[in-house]
């Protein structure tokens, strides 16, 4: 890759991360750590990184068993040291996500269906439900200011995890909620989109007693389908099988009557 050819709002972004990443440094700090055995790299992750993690509430590990320091130093050495300038993308909504992020420094805003909700700074965390659910991402997270991020996977934290029977037992309460929470939200969701369609789409209109339950068994066949900016839905001249409202498709020979 030529530097030559490369814009210069790119090259800006380049120079940014690189100054960001070294600042003012002549080596690598992940480097040097992975020179330390075990014991003294988890020390110092422990100490730059415990005061972050502790904020997390499944992350907090209190039973006096002589282990509380042992999972703490795990979660901190299997941190990853990220870098971002001011623009760069963290995630998007709608993708599944694997990782969550622990803020170093610097500051991120949340953006949901293209608004700006609140902007995260100095020792907040987000995503953390992608370590315990697969589910899609309801927020796009953009860096605002040169950010220095510790992210955890997914991948890490289970095997963390597998080793600590409480915090196992502590992490499958807190998924079965959230997929609970998560399933009412989307029942909700689609029997709002369902009713919509019913009241604005003439061959799905009707009316009386049977109403109710024909909105209910639409929103049924109704599912969730994630786009991005610019992406295509169908083209001009395709062979149409489905029809789309809002953040939901709908199957057309779905029984729903």
């Amino acid at each position: 890759m030529s530097w030559r050819s490369i814009d210069h709002i790119t090259q800006k972004k380049l120079l940014d991360y690189f100054a960001l990443k070294y600042r003012g440094k002549y080596f690598d700090e992940g480097s040097l750590l992975s020179e330390m055995n075990e014991s003294l790299r988890m020390e110092i992750a422990a100490h730059n990184c415990k005061e972050l993690i502790s904020k997390v509430p499944f992350l907090k590990r209190e039973q006096n068993d002589g282990r509380d320091d042992l999972f703490a130093g795990r979660i901190t050495s299997a941190l990853q040291a990220c870098y971002y300038v001011p623009g760069d993308i963290i995630f998007v909504q709608g993708e599944i996500g694997h990782d969550m992020y622990f803020i170093f420094s610097g500051a991120v805003i949340v953006n949901i269906s293209g608004k700006g909700v609140c902007v995260l700074r100095d020792g907040a965390f987000f995503g953390e439900i992608a370590l315990i659910a697969n589910i899609p991402r309801t927020a796009t997270v953009q860096a605002v200011s040169n950010c220095i991020l510790y992210r955890l996977t997914q991948e890490s934290f289970n095997n963390i995890v597998n080793l600590f029977d409480d915090i196992k037992k502590k992490v499958s309460h807190i998924y079965n909620e959230r997929m609970e929470r998560t399933k009412r939200e989307e029942d909700a969701r689609k029997v709002k989109v369902a009713a919509e369609m019913v009241n604005k789409i003439s061959f799905l209109q009707i009316e009386g007693d049977t109403k109710s339950s024909f909105i209910d068994k639409l929103a049924s066949v109704l599912y969730p389908v994630h786009y991005s900016t610019e992406d295509v839905v169908f083209m001009q001249g395709e062979s149409a099988d489905e029809m789309v409202s809002n953040e939901l498709k709908l199957t057309p020979f779905s029984p729903c009557v």
